[in-house]
């Protein structure tokens, strides 16, 4: 997590996000807008800035000039055992500095940290996009004359709409649909489009874009457009996969899937695989996780692993010729399935959009 996170001292040296494209005179009119549905983001920026490929940022923005000023954009999960974003901001910049201070992103909590030293001016803005998650807006400037206010109106221009997830209904709209045909699915079972992750807990990039599904089902599953089904496959993590998957199977039954979800990918994240799949540990976590749920029946149900589910998993997965997880499709029925090629949720919602149902 730390070397995921803490970017400060690479801001610091980073001659190398540049564009290298002379300009007269900067605009610094805010004409534009940027919107991150992955962490519920709109942030408004100047005229004649461009997006650059940079490995250490989600996205950055960089002036077209030769000077290194730049916005850049980054997100992780909590660290374990941090609670609250200010704690996580305070790990993030190893910092307990009165200078950090809580401001607003739109209704959104945010802490902001400035740091000023010979080469420029960094102003690092960190908010949750979701529960257990981080993200930062980090503006650098090598040139504060022509920067410095813009960025403040940048800050104060910038809206967060924070997750709202309602874990009771996609917990018991997970256990109806189990019921009803054995498959992992939260959503309105009548609903005008499917959508289907073939997904294996112990892979990273599922972990990773199962972060953005959480928007996706706030904006399209919770709204009624959509019902999204999770086959889960086991061919990454072996018999750690199948542990946590047959947990997942358990959980769906016995009314916390969503919960055991989110919670498994969140064990996966802090501790790995190996460590975070063992049975003991999975136990542990629902222990501790405060749900209303029978212990021995879910460690009684754990104990058998669901081979018939992953096998038929499998036969899907080989039909539909998935070669790697995270492999989603959407559709207007679970026959008729187009291959989704992007992770990124503004083109996945525009390709949704553009699906024709039946009124």
């Amino acid at each position: 997590m730390r070397n995921i996170l803490k970017m400060l001292a690479v801001v610091l040296a980073l001659g190398v996000v540049t564009i290298g494209v002379a300009s007269a005179q900067p605009h610094t009119e805010l004409t534009n807008t940027f919107v991150w549905p992955e962490a519920g983001l709109t942030l408004p920026y100047p005229d004649g800035w461009g997006f650059i490929n940079d490995s250490n940022f989600d996205f950055v923005l960089v002036e077209p000039t030769q000077n290194v000023s730049f916005i850049g954009l980054q997100s992780g999960s909590f660290a374990p055992d941090i609670e609250t974003l200010e704690d996580m901001m305070r790990y993030i910049v190893d910092t307990d500095a009165d200078n950090l201070v809580e401001i607003t992103l739109g209704d959104a909590e945010a802490w902001r940290l400035d740091i000023e030293n010979e080469g420029g001016k960094t102003t690092v803005v960190g908010f949750s996009p979701g529960e257990k998650r981080v993200a930062l807006l980090i503006l650098y400037t090598d040139n504060t004359a022509d920067w410095g206010s813009v960025y403040e109106e940048v800050i104060a221009g910038t809206t967060v709409e924070p997750l709202a997830l309602d874990h009771e209904l996609l917990n018991s709209q997970m256990q109806t649909n189990f019921e009803a045909d054995g498959s992992l699915t939260v959503g309105d079972p009548e609903a005008p489009m499917v959508i289907v992750e073939f997904m294996d807990f112990s892979c990273g990039h599922c972990a990773s874009f199962n972060h953005s599904l959480d928007r996706l089902v706030q904006d399209y599953v919770m709204t009624g457009k959509a019902r999204l089904t999770y086959s889960v496959l086991t061919f990454v993590g072996g018999p750690f996969s199948e542990s946590a998957g047959t947990a997942q199977y358990c959980a769906a039954e016995q009314g916390f899937g969503w919960d055991m979800h989110t919670m498994l990918f969140r064990e996966y994240e802090t501790k790995g695989a190996q460590t975070a799949y063992t049975a003991d540990n999975i136990v542990a976590a629902v222990a501790d996780s405060g749900l209303d749920v029978d212990i021995a029946a879910f460690e009684t149900c754990l104990s058998n692993t669901k081979t018939e589910q992953f096998e038929a998993n499998g036969a899907w997965a080989d039909e539909m010729e998935v070669t790697g997880t995270p492999t989603a499709f959407y559709g207007t029925n679970t026959d008729e399935l187009t291959l989704l090629q992007t992770r990124a949720l503004l083109s996945i919602y525009d390709l949704l959009d553009a699906v024709e149902v039946s009124e």
